[in-house]
């Protein structure tokens, strides 16, 4: 069983991948804060084909939240 917790962004893969994968958990309070976030369709998440890890946040949360 695999049920990754936290950045679905970056679980999202290994779920996928996974034989028994029970769930990945969604954050849509996150979304104002990363450049392309997650799909849902039908109640599950779309696994992105784009390249990388998929956590790009906005220049708006660099700025807001950098020290």
């Amino acid at each position: 069983m695999l049920a990754p917790h936290f950045w679905n962004e970056r679980h999202v893969h290994v779920a996928a991948a996974a034989l028994a994968s029970t769930y990945v958990e969604y954050f849509p309070h996150l979304h104002p804060y990363i450049e392309q976030p997650l799909e849902t369709r039908r109640g599950e998440v779309v696994v992105p084909d784009r390249p990388g890890h998929g956590i790009v946040f906005t220049q708006e949360t660099w700025e807001r939240f950098s020290l």
